[in-house]
């Protein structure tokens, strides 16, 4: 997979909810580390609205239903068991989850869902492996260099749903999982890089910069 900017081999092995609440939107889960939750409390979004969080205002609950955006309808189907087995069978939706991936391993929300409920957890060795793996597989999807490090602005596509920034809210996911591992220059690294892109309102980094400002 890709971390600091070096490929690496590293398997996404297997780890030993209720549907989200009618005011939900999928791509929010991207913005909350909050780890009960898998959409953001009301109140706690910024006016602006983002990609890869709101998928531009089209993701939209339905039915207790989410709309992960542009998967394939059987990926979709396995997403959602997945999401409606969280609260109540944490290893029934792990096993869900990677279903899906099993099944098309070019779903980016896929590696979404796990990543997510991997830091919930706690399992951050498993969090870490596969938002990895995310990054990884977002960089093939825009044409970007495996080597997180060696991108520009310039490179990175201003389609709002596509896999470029998506690669970008997982650079500020691998920056959340370091710091919970207490890896705080390994942190940094990716706050930097986001920074350096000019997306760190985009992505929402400057939260995990203010946690990170509050560790010794």
């Amino acid at each position: 997979m890709v971390n600091g900017g070096r490929r690496r081999k590293r398997g996404v092995e297997p780890h030993s909810r209720q549907g989200a609440q009618r005011s939900a939107k999928a791509w929010e889960l991207l913005r909350s580390e909050n780890p009960d939750q898998f959409e953001i409390p009301r109140g706690s979004m910024s006016e602006t609205v983002h990609p890869w969080q709101l998928r531009t205002n089209k993701v939209v609950q339905m039915d207790n239903l989410i709309d992960f955006g542009d998967v394939p309808p059987e990926v979709n189907q396995i997403l959602q068991r997945g999401v409606s087995l969280y609260r109540h069978d944490a290893i029934g939706a792990d096993a869900a989850f990677r279903e899906a991936l099993e099944l098309r391993r070019d779903a980016l929300p896929t590696y979404l869902c796990l990543y997510k409920i991997h830091t919930y957890q706690g399992n951050l060795d498993e969090a870490l492996a596969i938002a990895e793996a995310g990054l990884e597989e977002a960089a093939r999807q825009a044409g970007l260099d495996h080597d997180w490090t060696a991108w520009t602005s310039g490179q990175i596509s201003s389609d709002v749903n596509g896999p470029a920034h998506f690669a970008l809210y997982t650079l500020k996911a691998l920056s959340f999982i370091h710091l919970r591992r207490d890896e705080k220059a390994k942190s940094q690294r990716y706050l930097a890089k986001i920074s350096e892109l000019g997306a760190m309102e985009l992505v929402g980094g400057t939260v995990i910069a203010a946690l990170a400002a509050g560790v010794d």
